[in-house]
């Protein structure tokens, strides 16, 4: 995080809401980082279709990864870069 100053004030108080908009669109991304993944596997994929739907599915994910932001976007005064989350996703979705 780079932070910009604006008339010799640091502009922390100006960025939060902007902020959490533009973060809010990964909440669906990273989800799957908070949970046991492999405990969940274990309990929805039963069958080999269970398998061959979610395989599926991750790979139309996978596209939709690729039209994710990966550079920096300026918020306020201050410049985020969202190239970790979208490298940590990556790593989610394989």
């Amino acid at each position: 995080m780079t932070f910009f100053f604006k008339k010799d004030k640091l502009c922390v108080e100006y960025i939060y809401v902007p902020f959490y908009h533009k973060s809010s669109r990964f909440v669906d991304w990273v989800a799957l980082g908070s949970i046991d993944l492999e405990h969940h596997i274990e309990q929805t994929c039963t069958d080999p279709d269970d398998w061959e739907r979610n395989f599926r599915a991750s790979k139309a994910r996978g596209q939709d990864i690729g039209r994710l932001p990966s550079g920096e976007e300026r918020i306020e005064c201050v410049s985020v870069s969202f190239a970790p989350v979208r490298t940590e996703v990556e790593i989610l979705n394989r």
